[in-house]
């Protein structure tokens, strides 16, 4: 599944999954567990409204056939006007998600930290802090970077049947996703 991709011969080494596009990442994800282990993945719910217990099945193909690519193809470096200068970014690959995961206390912007972003000037390329950026500025950086992501919807909505409380499931959340009948 993973042989020959974007026109690299053979298998891709743990450094090119790392350097991977976090979308790119997700949809192989997806599509290796709807290969090897079926477009259904079992769900137990345990309601936080009634505490009954339910099993649901979600279907995979739901997410795939919703999926919409980076707009931009391969592209990865971009940048927005905000404030007083220019903001440059890269999307997030495997190595923000490795940082996103040993975040000790994660919060709003542990993404936008993780991420690269910077600017440019005479001098080269320096990091920029995000403490340093009003809240607007922050806030327009943020609509800039989904609007250049790729659009993968893994939350479903599962209905308790006995008190009809709805709960949002992240279905690679769930330890079924990989590894079916191991809960």
């Amino acid at each position: 599944m993973t042989e020959n991709l974007d026109g690299q011969q053979g298998k891709p080494s743990e450094n090119d999954f790392k350097k991977m596009l976090t979308g790119d990442r997700s949809f192989i994800l997806l599509n290796a567990r709807k290969l090897t282990h079926g477009h259904l993945v079992e769900f137990q719910l345990d309601c936080s409204s009634c505490g009954s217990g339910s099993e649901h099945e979600l279907n995979l193909n739901e997410c795939l056939d919703d999926v919409k690519p980076y707009p931009h193809g391969d592209q990865r470096a971009f940048s927005i006007h905000a404030g007083p200068g220019t903001i440059h970014f890269e999307l997030s690959t495997g190595e923000t998600e490795i940082k996103i995961a040993k975040a000790k206390n994660p919060e709003i912007n542990t993404k936008l930290r993780c991420m690269k972003m910077w600017e440019e000037t005479e001098n080269g390329k320096f990091p920029i802090n995000l403490d340093v950026l009003k809240s607007k500025w922050i806030a327009e950086l943020r609509k800039a970077i989904r609007s250049h992501e790729f659009k993968l919807d893994t939350v479903v909505r599962v209905q308790c049947p006995s008190c009809n409380a709805l709960s949002n499931i992240d279905i690679m959340g769930n330890l079924d996703f990989l590894f079916p009948h191991s809960t």
